[in-house]
């Protein structure tokens, strides 16, 4: 008996010369990619998928900022789901600009070139699908700073640049860009510390800024080396790890769906829980490292509100996925890690369901970890906690 894979890893190929990287995909499965050549020095080139399909060098390469010149790069970054792709490319005898390209076009040097905050270079990061590109530029003082223009528009100095936080040296970079056109990122602070930031409404925030003043919470962001494994090394890990407690008197009382599965799981090779472990043992590194620098990690407790139950899927920026292996994607890695987490509702989804926020602590820090939970309680004054989300007061 066998099982059909709820995914599948397609390899998308490049100019096979040192690889390619893919960095961001829309609703409709186009997916920006960089590659390099095999010149010496290599160039880059960048792409942008037919649907859900492998780089085609011969369709998808973008082009240049440059026509005729071949050893210039060109690297992408964002996509929207109008197939708009920004990036950066050289410009004849300069350096680096930000282009936006036509929806599903290859670049066009005569209006696609987003110039710069008066400086001689660009970088474009973020597009939302009205067209608002986020990226990072330097100024004539030679001054870097990040920037967001108007809808489908060149970068105006006038109006785009985002400035820096108070007291800071320096700006830093954006990564995303919502429908609103607020941006977030990571900038630096007065103390010279990267920290997040969101602009919105002609200001530029240190998120830690917006937190209810002497709380004691500081926020930072921060990344986790094999988090982006931690999905599937916790589901292969914590099944093989159950298997054992079933036995075969009990599995003939299980219906027949779960007696296909768990035999289904009984023909996974060991090989599986040694790549599984050696995940885990690479994350548990990183947490150590982590949890010496900060005491709790922060992020949403599912990655979608839930689902109605006759339709089991949620959309994701990437996709609609089945609600039950979306859900483990950011609980699970304290299943493999074995850390502390605790769930507290912070708010009320359009849907009319709860939303909560995943709290995770170091090793043996439960204290820590209930605490950080009383505290946000605390300050939400219970709203969240005690409240009846409005699904649940609807008839049956």
């Amino acid at each position: 008996v066998s099982e059909q894979p709820k995914y599948s890893v397609h390899d998308l190929g490049g100019l096979g010369a040192s690889g390619a990287q893919a960095y961001e995909i829309n609703n409709s499965g186009h997916v920006t990619v960089d590659s390099q050549s095999g010149f010496a020095p290599p160039i880059t080139h960048g792409f942008r998928t037919a649907a859900n399909s492998p780089v085609n060098a011969a369709t998808d390469d973008l082009g240049t900022l440059s026509p005729g010149e071949r050893f210039l790069d060109t690297e992408t970054r964002g996509i929207n789901n109008s197939g708009q792709v920004v990036g950066s490319s050289h410009v004849p005898a300069g350096g680096p600009h930000a282009f936006r390209t036509a929806p599903y076009s290859a670049i066009n040097p005569a209006t696609d070139d987003l110039g710069t905050l008066g400086g001689d270079s660009s970088y474009g990061y973020a597009i939302n699908d009205a067209g608002q590109v986020a990226g990072w530029s330097s100024r004539a003082d030679n001054q870097a700073r990040m920037f967001r223009t108007a809808p489908n528009q060149a970068i105006n100095p006038a109006t785009d640049d985002l400035g820096i936080l108070p007291g800071a040296a320096g700006a830093g970079v954006p990564f995303g860009i919502n429908s609103a056109g607020q941006v977030v990122g990571n900038t630096l602070n007065a103390a010279n510390q990267t920290v997040a930031f969101l602009y919105g409404g002609g200001v530029l925030n240190d998120l830690n800024s917006l937190i209810p003043a002497n709380t004691g919470w500081t926020l930072q962001e921060v990344e986790l080396d094999g988090a982006e494994h931690a999905q599937i090394a916790a589901v292969a890990r914590l099944t093989l790890e159950a298997l054992h407690t079933i036995d075969d008197e009990h599995l003939a009382d299980a219906d027949p769906i779960m007696r296909a599965l768990v035999k289904y799981e009984r023909l996974l090779p060991a090989e599986l829980l040694v790549r599984a472990d050696l995940i885990r043992a690479k994350l548990r590194r990183a947490l150590a490292g982590l949890f010496q620098r900060c005491d709790v990690i922060a992020w949403p407790t599912v990655p979608a509100p839930a689902p109605p139950i006759e339709a089991p899927v949620v959309e994701l920026p990437s996709g609609h996925y089945p609600a039950d292996a979306a859900n483990v994607r950011q609980s699970g890695f304290g299943n493999l890690a074995g850390i502390p987490g605790i769930n507290v509702p912070v708010g009320l989804h359009s849907a009319g369901v709860p939303i909560g926020l995943q709290l995770q602590a170091g090793w043996g820090d439960e204290a820590v970890l209930l605490d950080a939970a009383e505290h946000v309680e605390r300050v939400t004054e219970r709203a969240y906690v005690d409240a009846l989300p409005p699904l649940a007061g609807m008839p049956a």
